[in-house]
């Protein structure tokens, strides 16, 4: 695989994991002549699809950044390269830094869930019953 010679280290938080877990991407240095700029991830080259085009992920004003991405059902486990691009924040597609590559390990479908039966709440004493003091009448 080529290697951007001048990629920034790209750091993933964690490492392996099956699918639905929510890998963190960070990285810094994102930061061009027009400020902070624009992230876009990629797995094995390809783009992750943005939960939220209208808000894409953007550093903050030092070009630190943070983004997360989440295999989906469906994904074989294997090995996968994370990569991430910094793009100038105006719809050019420049880029301003290239991140990577570092390696994710797809381990498998998630476990299955148990339901565990709702235990019923413990329910206080009652409190103990009054004397009710009365006169009785009789009807008849």
């Amino acid at each position: 695989m080529y290697e951007h010679p001048l990629a920034l280290p790209l750091t993933i938080d964690p490492t392996s994991g099956p699918v639905g877990t929510e890998v963190v991407l960070t990285g810094g240095g994102c930061l061009g002549e027009q400020g902070p700029g624009a992230i876009q991830a990629f797995v094995d080259g390809h783009p992750v699809e943005d939960q939220d085009p209208e808000n894409p992920a953007i550093a903050d004003e030092a070009g630190d950044w943070l983004y997360v991405i989440v295999p989906q059902e469906g994904t074989p486990p294997g090995t996968y390269q994370i990569t991430a691009t910094c793009f100038v924040n105006d719809g050019s597609g420049t880029a301003i830094a290239e991140y990577g590559p570092a390696a994710f390990e797809v381990t498998g479908e998630p476990a299955p869930t148990t339901t565990v039966p709702e235990q019923p709440a413990e329910q206080e004493e009652p409190a103990p019953a009054a004397p009710v003091v009365a006169t009785p009448t009789f009807t008849g």
